[in-house]
């Protein structure tokens, strides 16, 4: 059988395959042939891969394009290069701020960078005044994960003689993500440097400086 995972994206291959009927019929009994989505009423089984990287000046020119890398530079003189894998929905950045590595993105239901402008915006917004927010998002994890962290420590098989405080706890977290979605809220992705277990620290918070959630992940 022949598994996703041996198609790489941008390559071109000529296939083997079969139509499937009556499957559509037997997957959605209750509507009507005319009435299902054009996907589903010209569908076929994938049989075989008969040629990998087949020669065909049309499609290599189609794969050409989805291949060339899409970047805008920002006003901070960020680059974001837009990801395809997942329908171009997603700009993404890697920079350097205080000495650290963060990996931002930018999430909005445009394709292009203009229709991200609003999460640009916040994303900026969150660094003109990061201190701030950096301080603020720490404290609300010291205040809501604290007892769990407490609870971890009594787990292993030597607790410290000292459980960790909220001022250690805050220290020890570092931002490494942030994803901005262009309506003032923000996903920060923070290393618990071990405290928990070695997962990381997910929070949904607001640039007014409220949070919705926070949660272990990984």
């Amino acid at each position: 059988m022949v598994k996703l995972r041996e198609f790489e994206a941008g390559h071109t291959y000529r296939l083997r395959v079969r139509r499937r009927k009556p499957a559509t019929a037997e997957a959605f009994p209750h509507i009507e042939p005319e009435r299902l989505p054009e996907i589903f009423r010209h569908s076929f089984m994938l049989v075989d891969i008969l040629e990998r990287n087949a020669a065909h000046f049309e499609l290599n020119r189609i794969a050409a394009e989805y291949l060339r890398p899409v970047t805008y530079t920002d006003t901070r003189g960020w680059m974001w290069m837009l990801d395809k894998k997942y329908g171009g929905r997603h700009f993404f950045a890697t920079i350097q701020w205080q000495g650290e590595e963060l990996n931002l993105s930018l999430h909005t239901n445009g394709n292009t960078l203009s229709e991200h402008n609003s999460a640009l915006r916040d994303c900026h917004s969150f660094f003109d005044n990061y201190e701030q927010h950096i301080g603020s998002l720490k404290e609300y994890i010291a205040q809501e994960m604290l007892s769990t962290a407490h609870e971890i420590e009594l787990q292993q098989d030597e607790p410290p003689v000292e459980p960790i405080t909220a001022t250690e706890l805050k220290r020890r977290v570092s931002l490494f993500s942030l994803n901005f979605y262009g309506n003032g809220k923000f996903r920060a992705t923070l290393s618990d440097d071990g405290i928990f277990w070695h997962h990381i620290i997910d929070v949904d918070g607001n640039l007014d400086g409220s949070y919705d959630e926070v949660e272990l992940d990984g």
